[in-house]
């Protein structure tokens, strides 16, 4: 069942001399329990794609036009106020870097319960014991919740939006590069968590990353972004197998010479 359909997606940066495109014409659907591959160069327009399908484009950026269907419903791009009970509880996004997601100056605990809060209205003394189960589903117990984010290490505060997302439950997830900067065991370890938080939630996720290797494994179908562009999509093992684009043929081929050098 598609729960997120996106069709002829522009972003736009507003210039003197006219609007020049950032994201031209992007389109894709989302499948409940699937894992999409959002993979290009850097500058390739992954996470501005992202942001407009969250509703936190940076100003001057405006999604200039596109139609997007969430759970059956239209929402309009460009509208920010159309966003308010959508973001957090239909469509998360968490960014790159822990660190930079989570506010220093509060604590883990108290920024969990003002998001279910502030999304899906629940009450103070429900949302403090949602944010507590949902620390508690990820290892992470009364200590972590009564510390600020700088107090936790890099891996606690990944876990910290893992539980973020399950305590929202959103129905579209999007993590950009969540496992940036991980050893190979500990990618494993946050790739198998995000999955079984798909499952558990019934969510779709789109997953945003550099990793070829990483999205060969864990994705369902994989979208190559150029220049602002979806140059090319479909199921992953047939794409990787039978590359149509440049693009993406180049980046099989460095797989397939990394691969070789560690056999």
């Amino acid at each position: 069942m598609s729960i997120m359909t996106l069709e002829d997606l522009w972003v736009d940066l507003p210039l003197p001399e006219g609007p020049r495109p950032l994201v031209r014409g992007v389109s894709f659907r989302l499948e409940a329990g699937q894992v999409l591959g959002l993979m290009g160069l850097s500058g390739a327009g992954k996470t501005l794609t992202a942001c407009a399908l969250s509703g936190l484009l940076p100003p001057p950026l405006r999604a200039a036009r596109g139609r997007l269907r969430l759970n059956g419903h239209a929402l309009d791009l460009s509208r920010a106020g159309a966003w308010r009970k959508a973001r957090g509880s239909q469509v998360l996004l968490l960014f790159q870097g822990a660190g930079a997601a989570l506010n220093p100056l509060m604590r883990v605990g108290p920024q969990i319960e003002e998001a279910l809060i502030a999304g899906p209205g629940l009450p103070r003394r429900q949302a403090r014991e949602r944010a507590a189960q949902a620390l508690e589903r990820f290892g992470l117990g009364a200590r972590a919740a009564r510390s600020h984010p700088h107090q936790l290490s890099g891996g606690m505060r990944r876990r910290v939006l893992l539980a973020l997302a399950w305590a929202l439950r959103p129905r579209v997830l999007i993590a950009d590069e969540p496992t940036n900067g991980l050893d190979a065991a500990s990618r494993d370890e946050m790739s198998q968590m995000f999955s079984q938080l798909t499952q558990e939630l019934g969510a779709g996720l789109i997953l945003i990353s550099h990793d070829l290797r990483g999205l060969a494994s864990w994705a369902d179908h994989l979208a190559v972004m150029d220049q602002g562009e979806v140059v090319e999509q479909g199921p992953t093992a047939a794409l990787l197998a039978r590359p149509e684009h440049a693009l993406t043929h180049s980046l099989v081929e460095s797989l397939a010479f990394l691969e070789g050098a560690h056999v």
